[in-house]
């Protein structure tokens, strides 16, 4: 395993790093440290977990538990009347808002869905105009794919094993490229899926967000160890473009902001009350959603839409 100072930048290819924080996991009680190159303002984890240690995160059976033990805020709502409907409710506006984005360049095609989870996402398309395919490592998620919704195509291994027999219009991958170890192999091995002017389209959580500058090792988002690395719009670009693609556009979204549940991860570290916590972080939303309002930029996550060239 390299260390991070003979580790390159995927994107400038360059070993300059500066150290922002060290954090410990609470599950496996080992620490992991976050650095950002100096030079295009990429974050990185260090040390990346053992593949025996990946496996297991990736192999859930109930997305329910998962999303609880990841973030307090969902334990809380899940608690509350109504709570999963909430948060269903909210998971499925997510995927409508992801739905409209693809639309706007595709009306129908042949469509990969990388790290596809439970598949709501591919199920909000018209399989008359779509031909719906997912990729998830997760064994216990595509069988309950392929029992509920037959019509996708469903491949239970990683992107880079994935060999299929013809090509995509278009790949997504959305809050899945954080997660992967090389990610310019991941651009180009999308490249080669796709035909000719086919689209590429990533979400991730980025790392100029205000909450991740506010909070560092309490930001809700970190999930360590799964999230490898936090991009910025720029080096995101940057690596498309080193992998043939041209970048069409950059969206910042995400109103609904990590901020109220990074609060209370930094209110608790201070010994304030659980549940005192989780309503103070709630308390400040209001100026936060204000200033994204004001600011996209300092969002929590961004979209970025790519083409391979016709």
């Amino acid at each position: 395993m390299l260390t991070i100072s003979k580790y390159r930048c995927p994107v400038c290819k360059i070993s300059d790093w500066q150290k922002l924080f060290s954090t410990l996991d609470k599950t496996s009680q080992c620490s992991f440290s976050f650095y950002q190159c100096k030079s295009c303002g990429l974050i990185k984890l260090d040390p990346f977990p053992e593949k025996s240690v990946t496996e297991k995160l990736y192999a859930y059976t109930n997305p329910e538990i998962h999303n609880q033990i990841s973030s307090p805020i969902m334990k809380l709502v899940y608690m509350i009347p109504g709570g999963k409907y909430l948060i269903s409710s909210y998971v499925r506006s997510a995927h409508i808002l992801r739905q409209k984005v693809v639309l706007q360049y595709l009306a129908s095609g042949k469509l990969l869905d990388v790290g596809c989870g439970t598949g709501e996402f591919l199920t909000l398309f018209d399989s008359h105009f779509w031909n719906l395919n997912g990729v998830e490592i997760n064994h216990h998620l595509t069988q309950t794919i392929r029992i509920n919704y037959p019509k996708i195509k469903i491949f239970s291994k990683t992107l880079e094993t994935f060999y299929p027999k013809s090509k995509y219009d278009i790949i997504t991958l959305w809050h899945v490229f954080e997660h992967l170890p090389d990610p310019l192999v991941v651009i180009k091995k999308c490249k080669r899926l796709l035909n000719d002017g086919g689209w590429l389209i990533i979400e991730i959580p980025q790392a100029n967000s205000l909450t991740r500058k506010l909070f560092g090792p309490y930001w809700n988002l970190l999930l360590i160890p799964q999230h490898l690395f936090f991009w910025t719009a720029s080096s995101l670009t940057l690596i498309l473009k080193t992998g043939g693609f041209d970048v069409i556009q950059i969206r910042f979204c995400g109103i609904v902001s990590s901020f109220p549940s990074s609060a209370g991860n930094w209110l608790r570290s201070h010994r304030i009350p659980s549940f005192l916590s989780t309503i103070a972080g709630f308390l400040f939303y209001p100026l936060i959603l204000l200033l994204y309002l004001i600011l996209p930029r300092t969002r929590d996550n961004l979209i970025i839409i790519a083409q391979k060239p016709k």
